[in-house]
């Protein structure tokens, strides 16, 4: 099966978001190793169900999604290297700026149960500069990036439903369904909750995520990340700075 890339947000190895949710993750996304004892539960929650709450977003890594998982047009080495040179292009032409304060909300969730959510850090809306700022950045790393994309096939597409008729049209122009007008940055922690604890592990993650609850994330950087395999977890491959200065 062919390698799949993404282009995300991920913190870096020394910001505080990363030290608290690569414990819970249990494996450190740059470089594929699984940390001692991981994942780790939050403290109220049980192993058992914490394990397999992270199981999901571990896999994908600690992201936010701003070009979703792709195959490649062609597996040729020129073709990694256009991708590459494309992404270092797109973060050129953005400059670094803070968030909103971010919080622990609940997002819906692709789910075979009704009104099932997961957990995620989103940044708190009604700050119109940073909005305006990642809505450009997400815009440009969609449409820029997707003449690299492979199209999808049928059973990509089967995987995503049931679809709104507008999540269904961004599905197949661009190969993922929140996107441009429905997109919502989020850094995902959890797979789907039950409906049975899913307050007590809600309450757990924001005294777990205290530290970085109602702070800024520094958007001052995009990551490339790479799967070689679906059955394997994503790792980031190259990081790049967001350099525009000034008014140009």
């Amino acid at each position: 099966m062919a390698a799949r890339y993404a282009l995300y947000y991920a913190p870096r190895r020394d910001e505080p978001l990363y030290r608290l949710m690569a414990p819970l993750f249990g494996r450190d996304c740059r470089d594929g190793r699984r940390l001692p004892g991981g994942p780790v539960a939050p403290a109220g929650v049980e192993h058992d169900l914490w394990t397999s709450l992270a199981r999901t977003p571990a896999h994908y890594g600690l992201h936010a999604t701003l070009k979703a998982p792709f195959e490649l047009r062609s597996t040729s080495e020129g073709m990694v290297a256009a991708l590459r040179e494309a992404c270092r292009k797109v973060a050129e032409r953005h400059a670094r700026w803070l968030t909103a304060p971010l919080g622990l909300q609940r997002l819906p969730a692709h789910s075979g149960e009704r009104q099932a959510f997961f957990l995620a850090l989103v940044p708190r809306q009604g700050d119109a500069a940073s909005e305006s700022a990642m809505a450009a950045l997400e815009r440009d790393c969609v449409t820029e990036l997707d003449r690299f994309r492979a199209p999808l096939d049928q059973g990509d597409v089967e995987r995503r439903e049931p679809l709104s008729r507008d999540e269904r049209r961004n599905l197949l122009r661009w190969g993922y369904h929140h996107v441009l007008d429905l997109f919502r940055f989020h850094i995902t922690l959890t797979g789907p909750l039950p409906h049975e604890g899913a307050d007590r592990v809600e309450a757990a993650l924001n005294q777990y995520l205290e530290p970085v609850i109602d702070k800024p994330l520094v958007m001052d950087s995009v990551c490339l990340f790479c799967q070689t395999d679906r059955a394997l977890p994503f790792r980031l491959t190259t990081r790049f700075a967001l350099a525009r200065t000034g008014n140009a």
